[in-house]
């Protein structure tokens, strides 16, 4: 929470207020994007790991290529909207990396960790997240322009954060089963509701 408080003082001095703004553009379009890629998973595969009808490995897989479809399926849009409108073309490369952004976030499965006594490791990956981003903001960035590079450093420390997470589900031998891209898609139908 605190953590804000380094690094929006240091950008503004730095990437000034126009490219401050740009960055918060591109971050809101993110923040629009999540839940339309997360598509209400994050409780309905908390349900599911509940009540113990799919395995971790099935919610997992099932988890990971339900991503990548609605992913896939926005891009178009998304891409002929960034197009469309005069001032997102004008930041298409930050639109674009806010897009990436939105997936990763999407892709960090907090519901594999609710109710179990490691819920904590989830607050951990996102405080290593925004550690790594605050860190590198106030070490690299120098200089005005760089809002693509302040928001490329927030999708690697999310990156970080994913693949801290995929190792601990690897160390609890979980491995992935995809049941087919089909079936899938409908899974994904019906979770509209939801989102």
């Amino acid at each position: 929470v605190l953590l804000p408080l380094l690094v929006v003082p240091h950008l503004l001095s730095t990437i000034k207020v126009d490219g401050f703004g740009r960055l918060s553009l591109a971050v809101a379009v993110s923040s629009i994007l999540i839940p339309f890629i997360d598509l209400g998973y994050q409780l309905t595969g908390t349900r599911e790991m509940a009540d113990g009808s799919k395995s971790k490995s099935r919610l997992l897989g099932s988890f990971l290529m339900q991503r990548i479809l609605v992913a896939l399926l926005l891009i178009l849009p998304f891409s002929a909207m960034v197009l469309w409108v005069p001032n997102f073309r004008n930041i298409a490369d930050l639109l674009a990396l806010g897009f990436l952004y939105a997936f990763v976030t999407a892709l960090i499965p907090n519901w594999y960790f609710e109710g179990q006594k490691r819920f904590k490791v989830v607050q951990y990956l996102f405080l290593i997240w925004r550690l790594f981003y605050t860190l590198s903001v106030l070490l690299f960035i120098k200089s005005y322009g760089s809002e693509f590079w302040v928001l490329l450093l927030n999708v690697l420390g999310g990156v970080i954060a994913l693949i801290i997470c995929a190792f601990l589900i690897i160390r609890d031998k979980v491995k992935l089963e995809f049941v087919g891209w089909i079936r899938e898609w409908k899974s994904i139908r019906s979770s509209f509701s939801i989102a």
